[in-house]
C-alpha cells in the first residue's frame, strides 16, 4: 500500500491511516456479527441484509500488515 517510509511525518500520518483503516473494519465486522477476517472472508453474503446497513461492505478483507523497524 505504501513504499517505505523513512521521514518521521510520513511514519505518522500513515500510523494514523491504519489506525482508521483499522476502526472501520471493526465497524464492518460488528455490522456483519463476525469475529475476523477469516469469518468475513468465509461468511455466505446476503446482499438484501448488508444494502441496508448504510455502509460499503466489501466481498473480501484482505489482511493488511504494517512492518515497523526502528
Amino acid at each position: 500500500l505504501a513504499p517505505v517510509i523513512t521521514e518521521p511525518q510520513g511514519a505518522c500520518a500513515a500510523l494514523q491511516w491504519l489506525v482508521k483503516e483499522m476502526e472501520s473494519r471493526y465497524e464492518i465486522l460488528k455490522l456483519i456479527g463476525v469475529r475476523n477476517i477469516e469469518s468475513f472472508n468465509t461468511r455466505t453474503i446476503n446482499k438484501e441484509f448488508e444494502i441496508t446497513l448504510n455502509k460499503e461492505i466489501p466481498a473480501k478483507m484482505p489482511y493488511i500488515v504494517g512492518i515497523i523497524d526502528e
